[in-house]
């Protein structure tokens, strides 16, 4: 007995066509056709399709469908009924040529905190500096401020002098200079003897002397500043001699005919050296102060 594709062979020689007529034919390819004839039933695509096939292939040549499935069935070349489990698709693989290295970044979370160290000591280095700053402007601004009330002081007084009438008080308050014990009153009209009260190192005996030890009619002062600035004003003989800022070891001499007066932003910081003779500081430091020197004790 013929096998089953020896039956559909003999089938299509005696009806007289070629496998690619019968393809037209049944829509069947002829590489499928082939396969049935030669029993490769594993080019075709399922067992499905393999009895689809032999079933419309027999019906094309005029054999009984069902006893060729019933052959193909019995056939030892029939595929299994257990459906074979498909396989994975497999990764390419890829051959490396050359000297190729992967190249290791950091992780972006160490980037990141990197970049926000960085950015915190910026701003901490930037807050100190600030505040360094911050202080040594706002010293300097206190400075000029008080300078600059102590002119403006100096003025209101002179203004009130000159208006006020003979035999009548002045209203205006007057400094009180407890550092160097010196009683309330105006600085302008301090007597002699209130100099000697406040500095009584100075002797009336001795003769008006100036920076150099020699002797003079007039008066002098000598200021040394120590180790702080302070703004100083200088009147002599009712004309502004000077008017600036000390710097620390800074040595300044002034000359008059009838008196000396001084106004210190910063009495702590500056010796006054009247007539030769020290009077050392004249009030502690921050602290403003005025006072006037007569031609002779």
């Amino acid at each position: 007995m013929a096998n089953t594709g020896e039956m559909l062979r003999e089938a299509r020689e005696r009806k007289g066509v070629s496998l690619e007529e019968a393809e037209e034919e049944t829509k069947v390819r002829a590489r499928y056709l082939a396969a049935l004839e030669n029993e490769e039933y594993d080019v075709i695509p399922g067992k499905a399709y393999v009895k689809g096939f032999l079933k419309i292939y027999a019906n094309y040549l005029g054999l009984n469908p069902d006893e060729v499935i019933l052959q193909y069935k019995s056939s030892q070349f029939a595929l299994s009924d257990q459906a074979v489990p498909e396989q994975p698709p497999q990764r390419k693989k890829y051959k490396r040529t050359g000297n190729y290295v992967k190249k290791r970044t950091a992780p972006k979370w160490k980037t990141y905190t990197v970049t926000a160290l960085l950015a915190m000591a910026a701003i901490v280095t930037l807050v100190v500096f600030n505040g360094q700053w911050s202080k040594q402007r706002v010293g300097g601004e206190n400075n000029s401020a008080l300078q600059e009330n102590n002119i403006n002081l100096g003025n209101d007084q002179g203004k009130n002098a000159s208006h006020q009438k003979p035999g009548e008080k002045s209203a205006t308050p007057q400094p009180n200079h407890a550092a160097n014990n010196t009683p309330a009153g105006n600085p302008g009209n301090k007597t002699n003897n209130q100099i000697q009260k406040n500095y009584p190192q100075v002797s009336q005996n001795q003769p008006n002397k100036n920076n150099n030890g020699q002797a003079t009619d007039g008066v002098n002062v000598v200021l040394k500043t120590k180790d702080q600035n302070c703004w100083v004003k200088v009147v002599i003989d009712g004309q502004t001699a000077y008017t600036g800022t000390l710097m620390p070891g800074q040595i300044k001499s002034f000359d008059g005919k009838e008196e000396i007066r001084l106004v210190l932003g910063n009495a702590g910081a500056v010796e006054v050296i009247y007539n030769g003779q020290n009077l050392g500081t004249l009030g502690p430091i921050g602290q403003v102060v005025k006072d006037k020197f007569p031609r002779s004790m």
